[in-house]
């Protein structure tokens, strides 16, 4: 019997897309909603399959549909994600969960704030941002944000995309950046960490193309993997003594990056973590490394001197 493969999987798609079309449970006044319980009559803001959100957008803590109404008390995962022409949220009290990357590549985005008497979340201080209240977690931002002293974390992809972002104050109170907190922000061109933190995150500035410089505390103990890959700009970086382990392509694809010191206290390196540095020109391992791991620097065409001390017993 002869299949016709192609007319299976167009058919395929179109059902797809025919499923992603009607997404949306309902639609009132531009914003889009999702049902999570008709019993408790609760929904979810939902990610438009029809065209981002854009302008000033207000979400409103009940909304009306068919003459029954509903509590809005989440925002879904990717809901406002890449709507480039948003440019002020305001999430109401009843909002509850805020989902993941909501509000990543929202590079327009200039004000947020929260209700005064949300009790999960709030934009304490005007801070152009959305901290989780009782963890004090940072966990969306915009290129107007100012962090406040009493921010504990960064959390996970808070300025996911933020190309707007060119320079940002990390207060002493932080001690986390969390996993691609700063990931693709291409406009940051500066940072200063500070002694406050403890670990960067995997991916935390991964991409962040015009960061030309950084300051690593002594408090850092760890690089995540892929913390620094694609800094292009990124031409030196000084680790502290606090250092014992570079994560897994921590540095990968640093093409500007012409030399860097490991501290004594490094004992690991991780795979590919100078892979494509191919500014790199010298290099010095201390005695303190035990192992040089996969590819670590492969693809580093300008190296032309490298020191493996004794203490090296595998490569």
């Amino acid at each position: 019997m002869k299949h016709n493969y192609s007319s299976f999987w167009l058919t395929a798609i179109l059902m797809l897309v025919c499923q992603l079309l009607s997404a949306h449970d309902f639609e009132v006044d531009g914003i889009y909603y999702n049902y999570l319980s008709q019993e408790d009559k609760t929904v979810s803001v939902g990610y438009s399959y029809y065209g981002c959100y854009s302008g000033n957008v207000v979400i409103p803590a009940s909304v009306t549909y068919a003459g029954t109404t509903f509590s809005v008390t989440s925002i879904s995962n990717y809901a406002f994600d890449g709507c480039i022409g948003l440019t002020s949220i305001v999430i109401p009290n009843s909002v509850t969960s805020i989902g993941d990357q909501a509000f990543s590549d929202c590079t327009g985005l200039m004000s947020m704030s929260v209700a005064p008497d949300n009790s999960k979340y709030d934009s304490r201080n005007y801070c152009n941002a959305f901290i989780e209240t009782a963890t004090n977690t940072l966990i969306a931002g915009c290129k107007n944000t100012i962090i406040p002293n009493s921010v504990t974390s960064i959390g996970e992809r808070a300025f996911s995309g933020c190309t707007g972002l060119t320079s940002i104050e990390i207060p002493n109170s932080v001690t986390t950046i969390d996993h691609a907190a700063f990931i693709e922000c291409t406009g940051l061109t500066s940072i200063v960490i500070p002694n406050s933190v403890k670990s960067i995150g995997n991916n935390a500035f991964c991409s962040c193309t015009g960061l030309t410089n950084i300051v690593i505390p002594n408090s850092v103990t760890s690089i995540g993997k892929a913390a620094f890959s694609g800094c292009t700009g990124l031409t030196n970086i000084v680790i502290p003594n606090s250092v014992t382990s570079i994560g897994e392509r921590a540095f990968s694809g640093c093409t500007g990056l012409t030399s860097i010191e490991i501290p004594n206290s490094v004992t690991s390196i991780g795979n590919y973590a100078f892979y494509n540095c191919t500014g790199l020109t010298n290099i010095e391992i201390p005695n303190s490394v035990t192992t040089i791991d996969y590819a670590v620097f492969v693809e580093c065409t300008g190296l032309t001197s490298i020191v493996i001390p004794n203490s090296v017993t595998s490569i």
